[in-house]
């Protein structure tokens, strides 16, 4: 679509400029991993533990036929596996 529109093609590469001199700017390609430093505190095993036991005990409250917010005083019935 960009190859056959050069109207289009000069419009994308104005904006990659701009997006490439902003990160310039910001100083992102300095350190393109911000954080770094902090790898080795994250992804261990008692951060995967965690993160299962989470994913476990969570609850999905889907707004089918847009029934929420829930009056207040209301009451919930919760049932799963």
């Amino acid at each position: 679509m960009v190859e056959e529109n050069s109207e289009q093609e000069a419009r994308l590469r104005e904006s990659v400029k701009r997006v490439i001199k902003m990160k310039l700017q910001l100083g992102l390609y300095d350190n393109p991993v911000p954080g770094e430093k902090y790898v080795s505190m994250v992804g261990n095993d008692k951060d995967k533990e965690t993160a299962l036991n989470m994913a476990q005990e969570s609850v999905l409250l889907k707004n089918d036929d847009d029934v929420l917010p829930l009056p207040k005083g209301a009451s919930v019935f919760l049932t799963g596996h």
